[in-house]
């Protein structure tokens, strides 16, 4: 990186921190240095779009209605941007002041680890419930524990799922009311007001208390068997639930917080939390950046540079194209580069047809810092450096991407995936993009059932297949979820019993990311389909890909052999693939997934249906526009990075898996009170290592897991030490190396970091599992741990502070096994 002057840090920049951080106490271990240093890069930015802001404002005046329109859409969509810089690159909380990964200070909230930075943790959630709170008179909840923010489209759709699923046969009726006074109350029944809501407010929030205090009334009449609850649509994106509470009581029944957790649960696997990026917007529509900046007004600089900004952009591909060709650097410059030619082909920006200076010079501007964070990519002596300048880089190319519009209407996200899509696999085929992979697997469930539902006649539920071995949320969640719909059965892939007949739907990961499993297999695809059409004539299969890439030979070869079952309709194949994993090279920058439907057949009155409900359910709940306009640039001009980027990780994975052999955990060998870790068998195709705890004896599951999540936090806070990229990281792939605990086991995920640390990581490994070895050598000397915490979050504070010794730690924890 070069050298670079910190600015002092100004009362107006503490000022704006002080106001997009919810909650300052949790903040006592972080200096105004470290946070400084944290935010720097974002400094000038956040002032020069606070400036851009205001120039397009006050061009409002005098303009004509579309044109007033078009301005306040892109003065909303560039002010977003104040937020979404301040909360780039989230991660964890690093507690030391040598850290060198751009972050956000909400990463610093504690219980709030951000680990998605698609998700940003809970504290886009927590200051955007705040922030309305205060914004809108009248919306005062006295716990957080009944309100939340949600997709208002998909409200009734989650609801109606935990009514189902509640308590297995002790269920809650659901109901919808459009008016309080005809609803009967009635013994455990769950009412949705939010069409009550909808018809009082005309969608504003102006008479907000007067709507609570209905609400409330209407809940005292009901006994507490029941509950009532309802979205206020801040937008057609965002909404705020509330589950209401009698006048006097602090807090729902018991009961109903019951309901509520299913309801958060079923949120996260069927993708009903709005968009970090479209929260953001709406906090900038509802006025909350104006009055930051109105109260703490941020100064930048302006510059004169006004270049052609074709020129500009050729120069800076002209001097970046023949650079070194290091393979993590010249992965992401390949990226950004296309990126950057497909915005230079669009020949025209949003503003240059005004012939405006200043937006010029914002443009040239991004250009700017663009190619500074492209040579320091080239140039930077550590990997988290060049990782640095590459998420700096990204973000202008996302920026920039504001201010061009294409001379013809943009690209679907649809059409952009065939260009990454092998042909003679996507031809004749059906794509949807939704908001998530795992929206995708509720969409299909749900548009499968629909369909199934319209041919079958007798009114019996219709039968799920899933392989033993499946992702932990689709093996796990979903039998849960959808058991009121189906009748699900699990099947081991290994056995060669008969399905019997009635199997209608098989689900199945073609690699499995399942890494508790002590050995990870590929899945026996073929035979499972062979298998189950030999005992019906209709099968649907639905082939999980997010392991993998579409281009992956195996799945052709499976189209090619099942081509005639598909034709005739006998057969109807289901790829469903997350755009957040290997598709957007590990940036996790936005949520999506794609299902697509193999093939065509006239007979296959199942398969019409089936696409006739996705259209339904694209069209009620699609894919963000930032989210869509970030894929359809990527997927449209990348297929090439893409591809070696996953070759690249997977390549890597089985290095690293090959130098942990060593890693075993023998209970026979092992003194009765030792822990170590042990690397699961898994096959060269699976891009994730499994590590799970290993206990003498058979220790209960919930300590494992416990110690997992420690091993999680002490596993990082060693390799922080070593100066090794390892995060803690949910999700896979990313560009460094990742870990993170999954029940019993820890997922490894090996980043384009490894070759040059392949030794490092070696050590990691085998100086953890030496130390855990000497644990009982310490038995006799620490008895007496009363103080030691339980609270895993405050076990991570003290183990990065170097107050809490591990061995004692594990040792209190291991004493009840």
């Amino acid at each position: 990186m070069a050298t670079s002057v910190t600015p002092p840090i100004s009362d107006e920049y503490k000022s704006i921190i002080s106001n997009i951080i919810p909650n300052q106490n949790h903040l006592s271990h972080c200096t105004e240095k470290y946070l400084h240093e944290i935010f720097r890069d974002c400094v000038v930015k956040v002032g020069r779009i606070g400036d851009l802001s205001s120039q397009l404002q006050s061009r409002v005046k005098g303009m004509s209605e579309v044109d007033r329109a078009n301005v306040e859409d892109q003065s909303l969509k560039i002010t977003t941007f104040v937020l979404h810089y301040l909360s780039m690159c989230s991660t964890i909380p690093i507690l030391c002041e040598t850290e060198t990964m751009p972050r956000s200070a909400w990463d610093y909230i504690e219980e709030n680890r951000a680990s998605y930075y698609r998700g940003d943790g809970s504290s886009i959630h927590k200051l955007f419930l705040q922030v309305v709170k205060e914004h809108y008179e009248g919306f005062v909840v006295k716990t957080n524990d009944v309100i939340g923010v949600i997709k208002p489209c998909l409200y009734a759709h989650v609801m109606q799922k935990a009514c189902r699923v509640f308590l297995k046969d002790d269920k809650y009726d659901y109901k919808e009311c459009l008016d309080l006074s005809d609803a009967i109350p009635e013994k455990r029944t769950f009412f949705n007001i939010t069409p009550w809501i909808e018809k009082n407010l005309q969608q504003d929030l102006l008479n907000v208390s007067g709507l609570i205090k209905q609400a409330q009334d209407f809940v005292n009449k009901l006994d507490d068997q029941s509950a009532v609850g309802g979205v206020f649509s801040i937008n057609s994106y965002v909404g705020v639930y509330i589950f209401f509470v009698r006048n006097g009581s602090e807090s729902v029944s018991e009961l109903t917080s019951e309901l509520i957790s299913e309801m958060r649960n079923l949120q996260g696997n069927i993708g009903a939390f709005p968009e970090v990026i479209l929260m953001k917007s709406a906090l900038v529509k509802i006025g909350y950046l104006s009055k930051v900046y109105n109260a703490n007004p941020v100064s930048s600089t302006k510059s004169s540079d006004c270049r052609n900004i074709g020129e500009q952009i050729s120069a800076i591909i002209d001097k970046t194209e023949d650079s070194d060709k290091k393979p993590f650097a010249s992965i992401y410059r390949g990226i950004i580069l296309k990126m950057l030619q497909a915005i230079k082909s669009e020949e025209r920006t949003v503003w240059c047809d005004r012939a405006d200076p200043f937006f010029q010079s914002e443009i040239s501007q991004c250009l700017t810092l663009l190619g500074n964070s492209l040579d320091q990519l080239s140039t930077s002596d550590t990997f988290e450096k060049q990782l640095r300048h590459m998420y700096l880089a990204i973000e202008e190319v996302i920026f920039l991407s504001l201010f061009f519009q294409p001379k013809k209407s943009p690209v679907p996200i649809e059409a952009s995936l065939y260009n990454v899509f092998p042909k003679p696999l996507v031809e004749d085929s059906e794509l949807f993009c939704f908001n998530s992979g795992m929206s995708c697997y509720d969409y299909v469930l749900e548009a499968g059932l629909l369909a199934l539902q319209q041919g079958e006649k007798g009114g019996n539920k219709p039968t799920l297949a899933i392989v033993h071995g499946s992702y932990y949320e689709l093996y796990y969640d979903m039998p849960r979820f959808f058991a009121n719909d189906w009748d699900i059965v699990k099947i081991n892939p290994k056995s060669e019993e008969t399905f019997g007949n009635k199997v209608q739907v098989l689900l199945l990961d073609l690699y499995p990311n399942n890494v508790t499993l002590s050995e990870v297999r590929v899945n026996p695809v073929e035979r499972l389909i062979e298998q189950a059409l030999d005992e019906r004539s209709l099968l649907t299969v639905v082939l999980d890909l997010s392991t993998t890439l579409f281009t992956d030979s195996r799945i052709l070869t499976i189209k090619r052999q099942f081509s005639t079952q598909i034709a005739s309709g006998n057969l109807t194949l289901i790829l469903i693939a997350s755009l957040a994993k290997f598709y957007s090279c590990g940036l996790d920058r936005y949520t999506g997934g794609v299902v697509v439907i193999l093939g065509k057949s006239a007979n296959n009155n199942l398969r019409k249906e089936l696409v006739k409900n996705l259209e339904i359910f694209k069209r009620k709940d699609p894919i963000s526009p930032e989210a869509e306009r970030f894929f359809s640039l990527l997927f449209s001009n990348a297929s090439d990075e893409i591809q070696r980027f996953y070759e690249d990780v997977l390549k890597h994975t089985n290095a690293n898996y090959l130098q942990l052999e060593h890693l075993t955990g023998s209970k026979e060998s092992a003194h009765s009170n030792q822990v170590s870790i042990s690397r699961a068998n898994k096959d060269d195709n699976i891009p994730l290592i499994g590590l799970q705890v290993k206990f003498c004896g058979d220790p209960d599951e919930d300590k494992v897991k416990k110690i997992t999540k420690i091993m999680q936090y002490y596993l990082f806070g060693k390799a922080r030490e070593s100066q090794l990229p390892l995060l803690i990281r949910e999700s896979f792939p990313f560009p460094h190396s990742a870990i993170i605990e999954c029940s019993t086991a820890l997922r490894l995920v090996v980043g384009l970091d490894f070759p040059d640390n392949k030794d490092k990581y070696l050590q990691l490994f085998t100086a953890v599992n030496n130390e855990l070895a000497s644990i009982p050598q310490d038995v006799g000397e620490h008895r007496d741990l009363s103080d030691t915490p339980e609270d895993l979050h405050e076990v991570q504070l003290l183990l990065f502070k170097g107050v809490l010794d591990l061995k004692k730690f594990l040792f209190k924890n291991m004493s009840a096994v």
